[in-house]
């Protein structure tokens, strides 16, 4: 079983397990196992952009709340 998935233009780790359980348990919401990402950009992060991410993102499959940034 895949535990997550890469997006697109996105690079990392993507963790395969035979463990349906342990699957179900990194990758399901109502778990809550935190994820962090580092992410590298090409223009600096200015302090309306740290406002409009920890208001949380639309992604194309719905909104995400940010818990850090």
């Amino acid at each position: 079983y895949p535990i997550g998935r890469l997006d697109r233009n996105t690079t990392g780790l993507l963790l395969m397990t035979n463990d349906g359980d342990l699957a179900q348990k990194l990758s399901h919401p109502s778990c809550k196992i935190k994820k962090i990402y580092h992410v590298v950009l090409d223009r600096p992060l200015t302090e309306e952009h740290i406002n409009q991410i920890s208001k949380g993102v639309v992604l194309e499959d719905g909104r995400i709340k940010v818990d850090q940034i």
